[in-house]
């Protein structure tokens, strides 16, 4: 099989089992905007250029959803893309964020989230406090304080924390925990500072991902001695799918830029020529 294939993965068709290490670029985010809805990845940490690394993505264990710092990846990128929806509350901006993978926004049930005492401190969370982890038990969507306009260029150079001010004497905000998951704590207005226990406060800068190349490597990630990927499809009715789907592929480095060619894995082991 004699094939140029674009290592620009068509939404289309998906090489299974994907390697982790093919990394995504990106630009900073110079609007938000949710008409037209855009993805975006949040990042944890100031972002200018180059390779995008630690954001948040959601995650669900035993039925339950939750959000998690991760490091930046093709794989699962569904899971770590984000939509902004953009709402004004008495004049202010107000921002929902909502997960491409599974509809699910970052949103936190203030009653369960880890109260502040007097002082300001937080204590760490403890099995008792499943809740304040969990994005499933808010009953409505957090609308947080974010940067001050989507347009607001300065602010989205860099990573800015969010808040909630769910009562008019109280604040809602998150903390990213030792193992990267997202916890809900509060503390009242009138606190002078608040001291996290366990993490620290989630701070969040809106990049757009640039195209994901894959390398061979990326992809001949099936097998053991004879390397290989497939492809699959979530759509009906795609011309010459059946030419694609359900055999084994090995990728090696074409002469052209963001290319590979791909070989045919044959039953004994062998490829096809090129």
């Amino acid at each position: 099989m004699n094939k140029r294939f674009s290592t620009l993965l068509a939404a289309a068709l998906v090489a299974g089992g994907l390697s982790a290490n093919a990394q995504i670029g990106g630009t900073v985010a110079t609007e938000l905007t949710s008409t037209p809805a855009r993805n975006y990845m949040l990042t944890t940490t100031q972002f200018s250029t180059g390779n995008i690394n630690n954001v948040i993505a959601t995650e669900t264990t035993s039925g339950t959803a939750y959000a998690k710092q991760v490091t930046a990846s093709s794989t699962g990128v569904n899971a770590q893309l984000w939509t902004i929806k953009v709402k004004t509350v008495a004049g202010s901006n107000r921002f929902v964020l909502v997960n491409r993978e599974n509809g699910m926004t970052l949103s936190f049930d203030p009653k369960y989230a880890i109260a502040a005492d007097a002082s300001g401190n937080v204590p760490a969370p403890t099995t008792a406090d499943d809740n304040a982890y969990s994005l499933e038990a808010a009953s409505s969507d957090t609308e947080w304080t974010w940067v001050s306009a989507p347009n607001a260029t300065t602010e989205l150079d860099d990573v800015v924390k969010l808040t909630n001010a769910f009562r008019t004497d109280s604040t809602m905000s998150i903390a990213v925990a030792s193992g990267g998951y997202l916890y809900a704590y509060k503390y009242a207005n009138s606190t002078a500072s608040v001291t996290l226990a366990s993490g620290s406060q989630l701070e969040l800068q809106a990049v757009e991902p640039g195209n994901v190349y894959m390398t061979p490597a990326d992809l001949n990630v099936l097998g053991t001695t004879d390397k290989y990927f497939t492809l699959s499809t979530n759509k009906t009715g795609l011309v010459g799918a059946d030419q694609l789907i359900g055999r084994k592929f090995h990728a090696e480095q074409s002469n052209t830029t963001d290319a590979v060619y791909l070989r045919n894995l044959k039953a004994d082991g062998t490829l096809d020529d090129k």
